[in-house]
């Protein structure tokens, strides 16, 4: 086994070549766009504006560095100002303040009405859950009644029809009330 302190590596450095304008303009978009797909965090320490604008920077001061400085036209440097001057602005807020407790204030109305709407809702509901247990309770009584007035009929005897006993006044026919009451307990249900 030989030694490989003994046998020297030949060191190659490869040239590289300059790339042209549309290639470092290429790069640097591309670079940009990602740049651009950054979350901001508002938890302390985050990815913030701040570090975001350094990013930006570097990579323009990287493209300018490249290009060089002479090959760049006076529109891009007077937007670059632009966009500095534009970012590092602070931002007014008291707009953005009352429109967010213009937005807290409907919210509060928009839960307030639904709070009266479900408190109504829940009362009508009781009471059709009332007028149904009365309607259940009146229809087995009309349906008793039905079968009481079948069997007195049944009962009578033809001597007491004869000989002319006072028949009972007829009420209202069961039957039927008892169908307008079935006809309304399934209303009720539905």
């Amino acid at each position: 086994m030989k030694n490989q302190s003994f046998h020297p590596r030949k060191i190659r450095i490869q040239e590289t070549q300059k790339p042209s304008y549309d290639e470092l303009k290429t790069r640097t978009i591309n670079a940009l766009n990602k740049l651009g797909q950054q979350k901001f965090s508002m938890e302390p320490g985050g990815y913030s504006l701040d570090n975001w604008m350094k990013g930006v920077n570097m990579l323009l001061d990287e493209f300018e560095k490249e290009v060089g400085e002479g090959r760049l036209p006076p529109a891009y440097l007077e937007k670059r100002r632009q966009l500095n001057d534009y970012v590092s602005r602070p931002v007014l807020t008291s707009s953005m303040d009352e429109e967010i407790s213009e937005y807290r204030r409907k919210i509060a109305d928009i839960n307030g009405g639904m709070a009266s709407e479900r408190a109504r809702i829940t009362s009508r509901v009781t009471e059709l859950k009332d007028e149904r247990s009365r309607c259940s309770a009146d229809l087995a009584r009309e349906r008793s009644a039905i079968s009481n007035q079948a069997a007195t009929k049944n009962s009578d005897s033809i001597f007491r029809r004869l000989l002319g006993g006072n028949p009972k006044p007829a009420a209202k026919d069961p039957e039927i009330r008892a169908k307008e009451l079935q006809s309304r307990l399934d209303t009720l249900s539905s």
